[in-house]
């Protein structure tokens, strides 16, 4: 665990907190599951229900990170947590497709601003030099508490909904618990309030370029979520075959992440980018053919790889290039890499899926993070406005 090793103080404390949260933070996974079981409401109206909890995520990213830069990133973190965990409790409760809409949308919206606001506390107060090491972190704690917890969350599921919403709640409060006793709020540079300060990333060449890549990437390994679960249901793997598989991501990245984070930093951010770009491509192409369950596995071990290697570097690259008083925005438009894949992935693997066939969808998939690929190789030295240094512990 040397890979952790020597961090700032507070850092430890802000992922104590982090990794409490996740623990409990499955409440959004279920509800589609316990809405469906208890025969409420119909599959499509469901689906509104996900879509509308993706439009409040969606927006939480950017403005969240402006608000983190206009107030401080401790005072948006604990909001928000605060927020989160009153809606969990209300979303328990509420009955009508209104409410329900409602409280779903300021719960994707309220309870993940602090998202970028953490982030951007990172970068504040880690070194330049360890910043990628302290996303990885970042990371390795979210899948850890990701694993353990999903564990347990089928669990108490099946105890009631109200009961995982109620730890999921009690959870959230405890981490900004953590924040407010333990986290001294850190001076940002003062802004102008203006709204128009959620464009500047947009503006910036080199950031955009990273941004657009990043993306495209992502819609590729965002099909995980709804046209790999299909695509293998349809091929005759189990729900509990489907479990294992996943879990083997989990506990890949506990156990490499660590292990491989010292040689990461010996390459170039855009080589290890590129190298993930086609590891992933590969896990996903794999599908184009019909296996057994253990070929679906090392299908898995080869986009989990490309996620491992990978990990904290687009953040720790929008942490040095993202001038000191807009790092929450940065941050918070980083976050959208992976918000706007959820809205398009569906549709486009699912558009595929049906018209096209399976086959298709993998090897589409392959094609693009081969090209994306080419793109992180494309990017010129002088473009980066970081050096190999930059991320890389002395």
């Amino acid at each position: 665990m040397r890979e952790f090793a020597g961090l700032p103080r507070s850092l430890y404390i802000l992922l104590v907190g982090h990794f409490i949260n996740r623990l409990g933070s499955f409440v959004v996974m279920f509800l589609a599951v316990n809405l469906t079981n208890t025969n409420q409401f119909t599959v499509e109206f469901i689906g509104v229900i996900v879509s509308i909890l993706g439009v409040g995520s969606f927006l939480a990213g950017p403005l969240g990170g402006l608000l983190s830069d206009l107030y401080g990133r401790k005072k948006i973190l604990v909001w928000s947590l605060l927020f989160n965990s009153i809606l969990l409790l209300i979303l328990a409760l509420v009955k009508s497709k209104i409410s329900i809409l409602t409280v779903v949308f300021l719960l994707g919206f309220l309870g993940n601003m602090y998202r970028p606001a953490a982030s951007s506390l990172i970068s504040d107060i880690v070194p330049n030099n360890d910043l990628l090491r302290a996303y990885r972190l970042y990371h390795w704690s979210f899948n850890l508490a990701g694993t353990v917890g999903a564990a347990l969350a089928g669990y108490i599921l099946s105890k009631g909904f109200f009961l995982l919403s109620a730890i999921n709640a009690f959870s959230s409060f405890i981490y900004a618990l953590v924040i407010w006793i333990f986290i001294k709020e850190i001076k940002t540079q003062k802004v102008a309030r203006k709204i128009s300060l959620l464009s500047k990333p947009f503006f910036d060449p080199i950031f955009f370029k990273l941004f657009m890549i990043t993306t495209i990437g992502n819609i590729v390994f965002t099909q995980l979520y709804v046209s790999w679960a299909i695509d293998l249901t349809k091929r005759g793997i189990s729900t509990t075959e489907y479990g294992y598989l996943l879990s083997v991501n989990g506990l890949l990245i506990i156990f490499l992440q660590p292990l491989l984070g010292p040689y990461i930093r010996n390459f170039r951010p855009k080589y290890v980018l590129a190298l993930s770009a086609i590891l992933i491509g590969i896990g996903f192409g794999m599908n184009a053919f019909t296996g057994t369950f253990l070929y679906y596995l090392v299908s898995v071990a080869f986009w989990s790889l490309g996620e491992i290697i990978s990990a904290g570097i687009v953040l720790s690259i929008a942490a040095k290039i993202a001038p000191i008083e807009l790092k929450g925005v940065y941050q918070g438009t980083c976050q959208m890499t992976f918000t706007i894949p959820q809205f398009i992935s569906p549709i486009f693997g699912s558009f595929i899926l049906g018209n096209f066939g399976s086959t298709t969808l993998w090897i589409s998939c392959f094609i693009i993070n081969v090209f994306v690929a080419i793109a992180y190789l494309l990017y010129r030295a002088e473009d980066e406005r970081f050096s190999t240094s930059s991320l890389v512990t002395k």
